[in-house]
């Protein structure tokens, strides 16, 4: 399908916004990781503001996956986890952060489906905070990398 070149253009500089967005959510989840494990447990507004964080960040992720696809690709998915392996398939992102992205995304999206966020172990979303932020990074790395 043909695109007009305002259109590409316009596309671009929206994945480079969420790009940019996603960095900061990593940003305000690093915070949280400085906490100590304990601190981070027992206090729910750093607790429920990193899930929070890591909600929205891979909400955007979700959103580049379609701005890129719609871009340069014809794919279509209504799963986040499924636009992930497109972009995997498409070598935009190497398999090692496809399967953490993946993994993370089907974990939380089984939460959030029931509004269970309560119910997410804290001692496990602290354990993945330092890996969501470099996964975050790396993405924007990654697509970055692609569109340039």
């Amino acid at each position: 399908m043909y695109r007009a070149k305002d259109d590409g253009d316009s596309m671009e500089n929206d994945i480079r916004q969420g790009l940019n967005l996603l960095e900061e959510y990593a940003e305000i989840i690093s915070t949280a990781s400085a906490y100590l494990k304990e601190e981070f447990e027992n206090s729910p507004l750093i607790y429920g503001g990193a899930e929070r964080y890591i909600l929205l960040g891979l909400g955007q992720i979700f959103k580049v996956c379609k701005l890129v696809i719609g871009k340069y690709y014809s794919e279509k998915s209504y799963e986040v986890s499924k636009y992930i392996k497109i972009l995997e398939k498409h070598k935009i992102l190497p398999p090692w952060l496809a399967i953490r992205l993946t993994d993370k995304v089907e974990c939380i999206s089984f939460f959030s489906q029931e509004d269970c966020l309560k119910d997410i172990n804290k001692a496990q979303v602290y354990n993945w905070l330092d890996e969501i932020v470099s996964d975050f990074k790396h993405f924007k790395k990654y697509v970055l990398e692609y569109i340039n």
